[in-house]
């Protein structure tokens, strides 16, 4: 293992290499605090006005993003581009669209479906999963939506769709065969997690630290859980009406879903802690939150930013020795270094 320098001896390497052109201190102060978890809950309203809407979680009130849509379903938020796409199902539309997370910059995605309902990004790759019940069908594209490819194909009715970018691995519910699969991110080496026990199993979320698998199932309706290999079954909530969208905010230890015709509802992870989050609602379907990113708190009372003349360091022999009126010791005259002292090397 190689030993790192300490801050220290890193300054004082760089000054008597010659590299050292610029110091900039910034955020003098205190650490930063970390602030972490899940602020927004969109969701998909497939009322007699249907469109997208949102609420924080501290104190939800809906907020109207997009109006006039058809049959909304799955909903899925891209943080990094600032990006939230849903899947509209009616026979009219049968596409998938975006917007700016506030609502503006309304556009078609994919056009040309055959009832979309689930949605699940890997940003990271820059892909969008989704799954067609018409086409018994699971597909991906580019987020510029290109390169449209079919990855499971001969489903019965594929409803719900998570991933596990870490495992490599995509989920699915098959409402027509009531069944949970899964597979590689590339449709290969399908498997059959829980093929018994299930009547129309609709949307799921995956907890992959947790080594969990939620999902919300039709018939009788409830929120189940298991491994997620599809051992250990769980029944956690008992539902009514027709159980919707499902989604976990793991930072506050909670999971949301879309409980009949007019509530969002959470609890604990377990099953225990049962509220409702909204009523009064109209029909909400798909679900989705948006994180904020944890602010890391500093090492250090500030951040320290080492701008290095990259374009002379290059241009420099390594062999040249560094000018020696060109780098003035600023510390304590005691722990001034030595003309030649661990000359080469960084301690």
């Amino acid at each position: 293992m190689l030993a790192m320098p300490s801050f220290g001896g890193l300054i004082r390497c760089l000054a008597r290499s010659g590299c050292l052109t610029g110091l900039i201190l910034i955020g003098v102060g205190s650490p930063a605090s970390t602030a972490g978890g899940a602020d927004l809950l969109y969701w998909a309203d497939s009322s007699a006005t249907p469109g997208l809407q949102r609420a924080a979680l501290e104190s939800p009130a809906p907020q109207e993003l997009v109006g006039e849509l058809v049959q909304p379903r799955g909903v899925a938020l891209d943080l990094a581009a600032g990006k939230v796409y849903w899947a509209d199902a009616s026979p009219s539309r049968n596409r998938i669209e975006r917007a700016d997370l506030d609502g503006s910059d309304v556009e078609d995605f994919v056009t040309g479906l055959d009832n979309p309902r689930s949605l699940a990004l890997d940003p990271g790759a820059g892909k969008l999963y989704w799954t067609e019940v018409g086409a018994g069908v699971i597909r991906r594209a580019d987020l510029d939506g290109t390169h449209v490819e079919d990855l499971v194909t001969g489903l019965g009715s594929p409803f719900g769709l998570a991933l596990d970018l870490g495992a490599g691995k995509l989920y699915w519910t098959d409402s027509g065969t009531s069944k949970i699969q899964r597979a590689d991110l590339d449709g290969t080496n399908v498997e059959d997690l829980i093929t018994s026990g299930l009547t129309q199993p609709r949307f799921l979320a995956v907890d992959a630290a947790g080594g969990k698998l939620y999902w919300t199932h039709f018939m009788p309706s409830k929120l189940q859980r298991a491994d997620l290999d599809g051992t250990g079954v769980e029944d956690l909530v008992p539902l009514v009406g027709l159980p919707f969208g499902v989604v976990l905010d793991l930072a506050r230890g909670k999971v949301y879903w879309a409980d009949g015709a007019s509530f969002i509802r959470r609890a604990n992870l377990d099953g225990s802690g049962v509220e409702d989050f909204l009523s009064g609602l109209d029909g909400p379907t798909g679900l989705a939150l948006l994180d904020a990113p944890p602010v890391p708190a500093l090492p250090l009372p500030g951040l320290l930013v080492l701008a290095a003349g990259i374009a002379a360091v290059a241009a420099r022999p390594l062999s040249r020795r560094p000018n020696s009126a060109s780098v003035r010791w600023a510390g304590p005259r005691s722990r001034r270094p030595r003309a030649g002292a661990h000359r080469g090397s960084c301690r």
